[in-house]
């Protein structure tokens, strides 16, 4: 539980028009988006890990960040 490591759940689901962050949480000053990805196989190499988002997810993620960073 994110809760007992000291970080605090601010946000679930976070929508917008073409994005969606499934968890913004916040620790002391710093604030995580947080994509959840469920793997049946574990990952092997750093190439595996940042190969599961799309350019395009990756891209949505930043946009929805910004957004709530503005709101």
């Amino acid at each position: 539980m994110p809760e007992r490591q000291g970080w605090t759940i601010k946000k679930q689901n976070f929508r917008g028009k073409g994005f969606e962050i499934d968890l913004i949480a916040q620790k002391a000053d710093t604030l995580s988006f947080v994509e959840v990805k469920l793997r049946k196989k574990p990952i092997k190499t750093n190439y595996e890990f940042f190969g599961l988002m799309s350019h395009q997810k990756r891209r949505a993620l930043y946009r929805g960040s910004q957004s709530y960073i503005l709101r």
